[in-house]
Parts: structure tokens; sequence; C-alpha cells
């Protein structure tokens, strides 16, 4: 009689272990084994069944289901729903990184008005066994890969492949390059200023600078006498600047085209200024204003010769 209630008792202790009735509520959670190594894994199966007329709000299990105890893995739980009962269903897979012995319970679940924790379970954890009886030998170095010329080919090829590409490329733009021909524009056709025109501007920004007033002689001369030069010698197409006073006047008077008061009066005024400009002689600002007037009389009074070489120079093509 002893002995039968002795074998009672140690079932009614393992039932004890593995399930917790709270009123009509079962909670099973059952190891894959007691006993693990540390860092190996192996499954909680948790079985909840309970009325269908309750409600159940299941636990947020986190990263750590009991002390030193792991969740390594995402689990669902799966339902299964009959007329009066509902059953929910996971496998929680654990790890555990230190030895010891360990005695845990899941929960809490939320059961209508009730907190209910599943009984305890327990689980032994032990250390990996070392092997002291082998003889400790010393780590191999590095063993560094022999390379022959087959495992650098690829690499060459290809570096002599881009040169070859870039020479090519280069030889192109040279080619092009050299044996392009310039595209020349048409230039724009710019109108001559007429003679008359110019020195008469010319004349009008010498006057402007007001050197006689600022006793600069010489080169008020220099400008007038250059204007007067430049004139002439588009008008009659003669070379007036390497020839000296008298000379222009030679080949004034020998164009036979200027009028005698013209001629005249551009001798005065060359004369003039070979005094000024190699004898140093000074004069009035009356008489640099009065070669400023005679300056004006030669050209207008000269002036017509441009239309008539203009005439003259366009009637062959007519």
């Amino acid at each position: 009689m002893k002995v039968l209630n002795y074998y009672i008792s140690i079932i009614c202790g393992l039932l004890a272990s593995t399930l917790l009735f709270a009123d009509d509520i079962t909670i099973s959670a059952q190891l894959d084994t007691n006993q693990m190594r540390i860092g190996e894994q192996q499954n909680i199966s948790l079985s909840i069944e309970y009325n269908s007329d309750k409600t159940l709000v299941l636990p947020d299990f986190g990263k750590e289901l009991s002390h030193n105890i792991l969740v390594v893995d995402t689990f669902s739980f799966q339902s299964t729903d009959n007329k009066d009962k509902s059953i929910r269903k996971a496998k929680l897979p654990i790890t555990c990184f230190d030895a010891g012995e360990y005695s845990f319970e899941i929960g809490p679940f939320i059961y209508g008005n009730d907190t209910v924790w599943s009984s305890p379970v327990q689980l032994s954890v032990q250390t990996v066994a070392l092997d002291t009886t082998g003889v400790i030998k010393p780590i191999k170095p590095i063993r560094v890969p022999e390379y022959s010329f087959k495992d650098y080919l690829p690499k060459i090829l290809t570096v002599v492949a881009i040169i070859l590409v870039l020479a090519l490329i280069a030889f192109v733009i040279w080619y092009v390059l050299k044996h392009k021909k310039p595209k020349f524009l048409p230039k724009k056709a710019v109108a001559k200023e007429k003679a008359d025109i110019k020195a008469l501007r010319e004349l009008e920004q010498l006057k402007s600078q007001n050197l006689c007033e600022k006793d600069e002689y010489k080169n008020y001369y220099t400008i007038l006498t250059d204007i007067l030069r430049e004139y002439f010698g588009d008008v009659l197409s003669i070379d007036t600047f390497e020839k000296t006073s008298d000379e222009i006047i030679q080949e004034v008077v020998a164009s036979g085209k200027v009028p005698l008061s013209v001629i005249q009066n551009l001798q005065m005024i060359l004369k003039e200024a070979d005094f000024v400009k190699f004898a140093k002689h000074k004069p009035t600002v009356e008489t640099g204003n009065l070669h400023y007037g005679l300056s004006l009389f030669c050209i207008n009074e000269s002036k017509h010769l441009i239309t008539n070489e203009e005439d003259e120079t366009e009637s062959p093509n007519a």
C-alpha cells in the first residue's frame, strides 16, 4: 500500500511540473530534453487549452524568457477552435550560455480576470568538457598562396586592352584634328570711313584738347600736319608720311587736281609746323586757331576730289 501511494505521488508530481489548472484553462510546457550543453538550442512546446467563451491574452515574450534563458528566434501560435474549447500551440526556440540548474515559469497569461502561469520547467545546462590529455600544438602560420603567371594573365591582358583602347582613341582624335579643314567664316565688309569725314572728325578732336591754350604747340602742330598728310595721301593716293613738307607740296601740285588756294594754305600750314617742330618757334594761340581754320578750308575745298575718284573707280565695272 505504501509503495502504491509512493508511485501515485511521483506521477502527480510529474503532472504538476508541466500542467497548471486554473479553473477551466490548461497550460502545458514541455522541453525537448531537460539537459543541454551551453549554447545548444532546443524548443519548449507550449500548449494552452481554454474555454472559447473567455478571452485569453498571451504574454509579451521578449528576447529573454527567464534569467539566462534566451529566445533565439521568432515563433507564432497556431490556433484550433472547437465549439466549446480553443487551443493555442507554439514552439519557443531557446538557448542558454551559462551552466547551472534552472527552474522557470512561462507567463503571465491573462485569462478572463485571472493571471495564470505555467508550472515550473526544470532545465540542466552543462558545460562542454575539455580534453586536457592532448598535447597543445603551436598555431600554424598563415599560409601564403603561391601564384603563377596564369593567375596574373587576365589582369595583364585587361591592362593591355585598356592601353590599346586609349591609344586608339588618342590616334583618332589626332587624325581628325590634323586633317580637319578649318572653316573660314566670311568677314563682314566694314565700310571704310571717307577721308574727309575722318579728317574733319580728327580736327574736331584736336580742337577739344586745347593744346594751344596749354602751350603745347609742338604737339598741336604734329597732330595737325599728320591729319593733313593722311587726308591728302588718301585723296591723291600718294605717300605723304615719308616726305618733307616741300616734297608733299610738289606731289600735290603735280597731281593737277587740287585748287591753287588749297595748295597755298596747305603750304602755309606745313611751313609753320616745321618752324615750331624744328626751329623751336613759338606761335600764338590766335595763329594756332588760324591754321586750324585753314586746315578746315583745305579739306572742304578738296573733298570733291573724293567723289570723283569713287566715280572713276566704279565706272569700269558699270
